[in-house]
C-alpha cells in the first residue's frame, strides 16, 4: 500500500507540470497495455516526457518566440482567419519560407506581417 501511495504521489507531481495533450497521449498508450498498473502509467509518462515535444507559439515584433497554450493558439488562429476573410490579405508560403531560411544568418529578413 505504501508503494502505491508513493507512485500516486510521483504521478501527481509529474502530471502537474505536463501539457494536457502530452498527458492524453501517455494515458492512451497506458490504456493499451495489458497490465495497466500505476507503475506502467508512470513509465509511460517518463517515456513521453523524455521525447522532444513540439512547442507552439508566435513571433513578436522583436522576432522573439512567444509560447502559446492551446486556447491562445485557437484564439490567434480564429483572429487570423477573421482578418483574412475581411481583407483577403495573406502571406505566401514562399515569403514565409524565405523568412525562415534567413533566420540566424547575417542577412535576416524582418518577420512578414
Amino acid at each position: 500500500m505504501r508503494e502505491e501511495t508513493n507512485i500516486r504521489h510521483e504521478l501527481a507531481v509529474r502530471i502537474h507540470g505536463l501539457p494536457a495533450e502530452q498527458i492524453k497521449q501517455a494515458v492512451l498508450k497506458w490504456l493499451d497495455t495489458k497490465e495497466g498498473s500505476l507503475w506502467d502509467l508512470e513509465q509511460t509518462l517518463v517515456q513521453e516526457t523524455n521525447q522532444p515535444q513540439m512547442v507552439y507559439g508566435s513571433i513578436d515584433n522583436q522576432n522573439n518566440f512567444v509560447p502559446l497554450d492551446e486556447e491562445e493558439m485557437v484564439a490567434q488562429s480564429l483572429e487570423a482567419l477573421d482578418e483574412f476573410q475581411r481583407t483577403g490579405r495573406s502571406i505566401s508560403q514562399k515569403t514565409m519560407e524565405s523568412w525562415v531560411e534567413s533566420l540566424g544568418t547575417d542577412k535576416q529578413f524582418p518577420c512578414p506581417q
